[in-house]
């Protein structure tokens, strides 16, 4: 049920317009792929769950087939694999000060430690760490889709990320984006930029399912 849109979802123009919650359910759906399932239906379930992102999201009209314009998502999805986009100058440590200073969080407060000692919290997840400190504070009461930031939204803050050179002008690029997001959102965003988004499905097998051919040409280029 999960995986069907809604009789409202819209036809999107680019890649760029579609919103950036409908990439975080796709992680979040290849993530609980796993659960209590063999390794083959785990992997079916990886599948399909890229197939209703895919099909829903990224399929071209005229062509039928996969859009070139796709690249602006999949640079998200496998962001290890991005070498477009600079340096973001950021470790753990440096993102969860920014993270608290984007959330204009005073450094003595409870949420504040907590992401500084994110490896005590999340179970030494980063980005579960964000989440659990917003979900339970500061964006408890935020919506999913109260706002809508989109996927060309996302890149064009990171883009500006790598320009920064400091705490002082990250936090403003991030909170732009932040005001629109709810927790999971956040937490998806700070696992991009970590390039830890920890889906235990292969970058090739992800590029294979773009096409059959995407993985050789990679390695061509």
């Amino acid at each position: 049920a999960e995986m069907k849109r809604s009789a409202s979802d819209a036809s999107y123009a680019s890649a760029r317009d579609v919103p950036f919650r409908v990439l975080c359910k796709t992680f979040e759906m290849i993530q609980r792929a796993k659960s209590g399932a063999s390794r083959k239906e785990t992997r079916a379930k990886r599948y399909r769950a890229l197939d209703w992102f895919h099909d829903g999201y990224l399929q071209g009209k005229r062509d039928g087939g996969c859009r070139a314009d796709a690249f602006e998502a999949y640079r998200l999805l496998i962001p290890s694999l991005d070498k477009e986009r600079g340096v973001y100058g950021m470790k753990h440590d440096a993102l969860a000060k920014t993270v608290i200073a984007a959330f204009d969080m005073s450094r003595a407060s409870k949420d504040a430690v907590k992401l500084e000692e994110w490896k005590k919290n999340g179970g030494g997840n980063f980005a579960m760490a964000v989440y659990e400190v917003l979900s339970a504070g500061h964006l408890a009461g935020r919506a999913p889709d109260e706002d809508v930031v989109t996927i060309g939204e996302v890149n064009d803050a990171l883009d500006a990320l790598t320009a920064c050179g400091n705490r002082e002008e990250r936090a403003p690029v991030l909170r732009k984006v932040f005001n629109k997001m709810d927790a999971t959102q956040v937490k998806w965003i700070c696992a991009i930029i970590l390039k830890e988004t920890k889906l235990h499905m292969g970058d090739k097998l992800i590029l294979r399912h773009y096409h059959r051919d995407a993985e050789m040409l990679w390695d061509w280029t």
